[in-house]
């Protein structure tokens, strides 16, 4: 993966990145506070049993909170990833290279690109990582909370991978116009939004 490959940092992106660095300057400015003035005293300071107890609650406090998160937070990360909850769209399965496909959705969509090209895997397109159409098809799928898949696998007869899956596919591209009605398929036309657009 180059450089060329990976998209500019979006707005919300460079203030969290700021907000990053400022957390983390004043986390060393106090720590550098701490060994600088603190620890020629720690002897004496440990000496005192309020110190002690105050030391002894906040290292009780900090276990059981962190226990806690972890309790929590990864039941709940796991039901995130792998449970069909609403407001779940953002995460989208583009099936096919299509580079301005890739670029509009990556704007507003967390993406994960299918490909069956050996030249196109393994790349990073817009941010969004290609990968093997056949290898990673199943929890590329599993991951996505939407399908959008080219009509191209119609011609290469991988469509039979998506046409039962337990979440909503979209098909598009011309190669699936005709064959779309007859087969019952969801299709979109962007070339039918751009003209309404224009």
């Amino acid at each position: 993966m180059s450089w060329r490959d990976k998209r500019p940092l979006k707005p919300f992106e460079w203030g969290f990145l700021v907000l990053l660095l400022a957390v983390l300057l004043y986390v060393a400015a106090s720590l550098w506070g701490v060994v600088t003035g603190g620890l020629p005293n720690l002897g004496r300071a440990l000496a005192d049993g309020e110190i002690r107890f105050a030391v002894g609650l906040s290292l009780w406090t900090t276990t059981l909170s962190t226990l806690l998160c972890i309790l929590i937070g990864i039941p709940c990360a796991y039901l995130l990833a792998f449970t069909p909850l609403p407001g779940k769209r953002w995460a989208e399965a583009l099936v096919g290279f299509q580079p301005a496909l890739i670029a509009a959705l990556s704007r507003r969509f967390s993406v994960k690109v299918l490909d069956l090209n050996p030249d196109n895997i393994g790349k990073v397109k817009d941010g969004c990582p290609v990968l093997d159409g056949e290898a990673d098809r199943q929890a590329v799928v599993d991951w996505a909370g939407l399908v959008l898949c080219t009509g191209s696998t119609l011609c290469n007869g991988t469509i039979v991978d998506y046409l039962d899956l337990d979440k909503e596919v979209v098909f598009f591209g011309t190669t699936l116009a005709g064959a779309a009605p007859i087969l019952g398929l969801k299709r979109a036309c962007f070339a039918d939004r751009s003209q309404e657009e224009a």
